[in-house]
């Protein structure tokens, strides 16, 4: 990669991190009963893998989730830790199927939503709560709770909004898909 490249990628890494923190900030829905707000963020993540790669998507989940923690004084290092990785096994996920150079099928749409409801069980089901519990003492009801709300959100939210995005993006960019 040539100065200008990592120059321009780094550029795009920003403004991802910063629209995340955005979509995790402010475009939030509130859920008292279990301590947390509903954000869809994470849909954004595809179109991030999609033009900077698996790397970028992990990192504008990780560091854009510090970002919204700082402003609301509740870092959760677990669950910022389960953000970046599930960026980055989406960001491999969208990078796998190549929607920058592939026409998006039906086929390729319920490959994507098989891999994408694997990789939110794995991390919002198995990885934060198991973290929360074994780092902060949390009580595992709340955590499987919150885990598998934020599960259902961001396989709703992949499967449509994420999705829309990747159509947007080969509508607008005029790629030569295949």
């Amino acid at each position: 990669m040539n100065n200008r490249s990592m120059g321009s990628w780094l550029a795009g890494l920003v403004i991802s991190i910063l629209i995340y923190y955005f979509f995790s900030a402010y475009l939030g829905l509130p859920f008292p009963r279990y301590r947390m707000e509903i954000s869809l963020a994470n849909p954004w993540l595809n179109f991030v893998a999609m033009i900077l790669g698996p790397i970028a998507a992990g990192l504008a989940a990780f560091f854009g989730q510090i970002l919204a923690g700082l402003g609301t004084n509740t870092i959760w290092w677990t669950w910022i830790i389960a953000d970046g990785i599930y960026g980055l096994l989406l960001g491999l996920l969208v990078k796998r199927l190549a929607f920058d150079r592939f026409r998006l099928t039906f086929k390729r749409y319920m490959i994507f939503n098989f891999w994408q409801i694997i990789a939110n069980i794995l991390v919002w089901l198995v990885l934060a709560p198991l973290g929360d519990i074994w780092v902060y003492g949390s009580y595992s009801q709340l955590v499987f709770s919150q885990g598998a709300i934020t599960m259902l959100v961001n396989i709703f939210g992949n499967a449509t909004i994420g999705i829309i995005m990747v159509l947007l993006y080969q509508k607008i960019s005029k790629l030569e898909l295949v």
